[in-house]
């Protein structure tokens, strides 16, 4: 069973510098990041039955995600080290992704499933940083160590160690 990893999650925000964390905890992202690893957890422990068990604390779920602008299904699977930034832009991450460590975004991104496709076989490796607005539409594979840029739209897969952008998203350099 994963670790709860919202503990690495403050310290990337933070800096590791502990002074820095109660202007954190004033930020409402903070606690719809909380919301998604306590909901992750969970599911995790009871598996497909909590779905049942989550209905009873939809209303503080749906509150926290509406004043958050965080929707980040609880099936989803993020690595330590998830860095939001911006998060009144919004973000909305779907089911069944896995997304590697380190993963950070800017606001106002998206990463979905083009329903045409079929499921399944979508993975974000780790370091991987997302720009303002962009959006990703998969089911893709996105390396390790990838930037993609503002207001690219992701619709095919994606090399380790590449910067992206356009739209759709293309290869703009390839990082050493």
């Amino acid at each position: 069973m994963n670790n709860f990893y919202f503990w690495e999650d403050l310290k990337k925000a933070t800096g590791g510098r502990s002074i820095n964390i109660i202007p954190l905890m004033l930020q409402w992202s903070t606690y719809g990041l909380l919301m998604y690893r306590i909901e992750n957890f969970l599911f995790l422990l009871f598996g497909r039955r909590y779905k049942y068990l989550r209905i009873l604390f939809l209303p503080v779920i749906t509150t926290i995600q509406g004043l958050s602008n965080i929707a980040i299904s609880y099936k989803t699977n993020i690595g330590p080290g998830l860095s939001i930034s911006h998060a009144n832009m919004g973000l909305e991450i779907g089911s069944d992704i896995v997304i590697g460590s380190n993963f950070s975004c800017v606001g106002g991104n998206v990463i979905g499933r083009n329903l045409e496709r079929p499921a399944g076989g979508y993975k974000i490796g780790d370091n991987v940083s997302l720009g303002a607005n962009a959006v990703v539409i998969g089911p893709v594979t996105i390396g390790d160590n990838v930037t993609i840029g503002a207001m690219a739209c992701v619709v095919s897969s994606i090399d380790s160690k590449s910067i992206v952008g356009g739209v759709p998203a293309k290869v703009i350099k390839i990082k050493e």
